[in-house]
């Protein structure tokens, strides 16, 4: 399992993730039940709490498509986040963004 801090100057402006889970603590330790997923990367939220996510996704679509591979190996509470400038926005906010 690759971990990998999300560093936000690598990052499009735009795009969605699938968010596995948000903890206090991403230490190794606790990222190692994720071992079988690919591009796990973490994002530290405003409040503290660390965002578990697995891939980056330029479309909606493609976000919903992995989210369903994730489901599927048993992730069953795995949702899709967009993200603008890296900052986790609303789905509300990412419509008006694509326009």
């Amino acid at each position: 399992m690759k971990k990998e801090t999300a560093h936000t100057d690598k990052l499009p402006d735009f795009f969605y993730t699938v968010q596995l889970a948000a903890m206090p603590d991403a230490s190794t330790e606790e990222l190692k039940r994720f071992e079988d997923l690919t591009d796990i990367k973490t994002f530290k939220a405003e409040n503290g709490m660390i965002r578990v996510c697995q891939g980056v996704y330029t479309t909606h679509a493609k976000a919903l498509a992995a989210q369903s591979q994730v489901r599927a190996k048993g992730y069953k509470d795995a949702f899709v986040t967009p993200y603008y400038k890296g900052k986790r926005i609303s789905n509300k906010e990412a419509e008006a963004i694509k326009k």
